[in-house]
């Protein structure tokens, strides 16, 4: 579970994705939330953006990219370089 997201344990699922996606719904994300999925590339990126539409206070950052990156060293090559912003679990040592 350390490589996800989010966990999950019990949750509320749209009912007409269900019906929509079947046993594949957990590959078709579905919410009301203040941003909104607009690509994933498995094992590369996810790419959401702000949800205008959203009912509460309105989100502040535009556009986030989570980028999968999966070795430590270049996560921190990246962060140093400016190529990030975040760096998910550094190396301790540095």
């Amino acid at each position: 579970m350390d490589q996800t997201l989010s966990l999950v344990v019990a949750a509320t699922i749209s009912p007409a994705a269900i019906e929509k996606f079947g046993d594949d719904v957990r590959n078709n994300p579905v919410g009301a939330g203040p941003y909104k999925l607009t690509e994933w590339v498995k094992g590369d990126r996810v790419v959401m953006v702000r949800n205008d539409d959203y009912w509460g206070p309105k989100a502040t950052v535009e556009k986030i990219i989570w980028k999968i990156v999966p070795d430590v060293s270049t996560r921190e090559a990246m962060l140093r370089a400016g190529q990030i912003d975040i760096c998910y679990k550094p190396s301790p040592a540095t």
